[in-house]
């Protein structure tokens, strides 16, 4: 189910390399699940043309939120707009987590944290491991529940010096779900880890992918199966079962 939906940006905070953007969206808030993202127009021009695909990071009543990295001009763009500003987008899109779980662990890098913003508050019992290059790459705790996070950076800036699998390496993940979300580079990482050490384990994986349209039409999100044929990370995902899919590049 799609909506487009002229939301009116009610609050937007920004803090280094981020910004969090909360619009009144009642027609996608009120259908919009964890996982699922929402397609925006950056620019009333054609100039970024492609909307940007958006991970919803939360739901309060009629409000979405919005966790953005500024990385270029169309993120840019968007973290730019003032309070009170129209902003179009089409959504919710893609599949969800499967919130019948239990006992969940979330394992997330980049900007692919987003969502877990949302999940932790669904799931007080369970917590969050993040995983960035250095510390100013990491978003502001006070988004999340800081007191359930534990952080990596790889030149070891801030939490434990290494990837999220340092930090996976030394937990016990034989009872647990995992939701991971992330760049592809860590989601083949962490598929390559569960198949050495957790191979029945159960875990989804959200990919992050470059899409034109975000409802199918276009096919240029596609994931291979291990099955054969692909699937596509905006309709068939952006949530996988980790073992329905071929991560390695």
């Amino acid at each position: 189910m799609k909506y487009e939906e002229n939301a009116v940006l009610k609050e937007r905070e920004r803090q280094g390399e981020y910004v969090l953007l909360s619009l009144r969206a009642p027609q996608i808030s009120r259908v919009a699940k964890p996982g699922q993202f929402v397609n925006v127009r950056v620019s009333e021009t054609f100039d970024p043309l492609l909307r940007r695909p958006i991970s919803i990071a939360d739901v309060h009543g009629e409000d979405i939120r919005l966790l953005v990295q500024i990385r270029g001009k169309g993120s840019r763009l968007l973290a730019e707009k003032r309070e009170g500003e129209k902003i179009s987008l089409v959504g919710p899109l893609g599949s969800g987590f499967p919130l019948e779980k239990k006992d969940l662990l979330f394992v997330g890098g980049g900007v692919g944290v987003a969502p877990f913003m949302w999940l932790l508050r669904l799931f007080p019992l369970s917590s969050l491991v993040m995983g960035f290059r250095t510390a100013s790459l990491v978003p502001p705790l006070a988004w999340f529940d800081e007191q359930r996070v534990e952080i990596a950076t790889e030149d070891g800036s801030v939490g434990e010096k290494g990837t999220v699998l340092d930090v996976l390496s030394h937990k016990r993940l034989d009872d647990k779900v995992i939701f991971a979300c992330g760049p592809h580079r860590m989601l083949s990482a962490l598929a390559g880890f569960f198949e050495r050490e957790y191979p029945t384990i159960e875990a989804y994986f959200s990919t992050e992918s470059m899409m034109g349209c975000g409802f199918g039409a276009c096919k240029g999100c596609v994931l291979p199966r291990k099955e054969g044929g692909y699937a596509l990370c905006c309709t068939d995902g952006p949530v996988f079962f980790w073992r329905d899919m071929i991560w390695e590049k």
